[in-house]
């Protein structure tokens, strides 16, 4: 199992690019246990730290994966279903320090950076 939480490991949140970058922020951990938990079903960390070279390949200007801020998500019922359950969760009490969640592209992102936009849950 995990040795970050009973379902994730530290390697599922490491740069994909390969350089171990891996500063991952344990309140993004605890909020993909909770999603996991919630789903029933495994969640795939498709991007969690990122280093700035990375960062930079993916076309993102924000600085949240590099801090160890956000991950995206996704999982077999689908990024909808996913959302939909983050939001309900959400309304009963976890999920605690989210402050984005976005329906983006196939997969869900989330992020702690303590930065509350116009409401938590968004799409593009």
């Amino acid at each position: 199992m995990g040795d970050l939480t009973a379902n994730f490991s530290r390697h599922e949140f490491v740069c994909k690019c390969g350089c171990g970058f891996d500063n991952i922020n344990p309140v993004i951990v605890a909020m993909c246990q909770d999603l996991r938990d919630a789903m029933g079903e495994s969640i795939r960390i498709n991007s969690g730290c990122r280093c700035p070279t990375r960062n930079k390949a993916a076309g993102s200007t924000s600085t949240n994966h590099v801090n160890g801020n956000a991950a995206d998500l996704s999982c077999e019922s689908g990024h909808v279903a996913l959302y939909k359950k983050a939001k309900e969760i959400y309304a009963k009490g976890k999920l605690r320090g989210l402050d984005l969640c976005l329906l983006e592209g196939s997969w869900v992102h989330i992020d702690c950076n303590g930065k509350r936009r116009n409401g938590v849950f968004q799409t593009l």
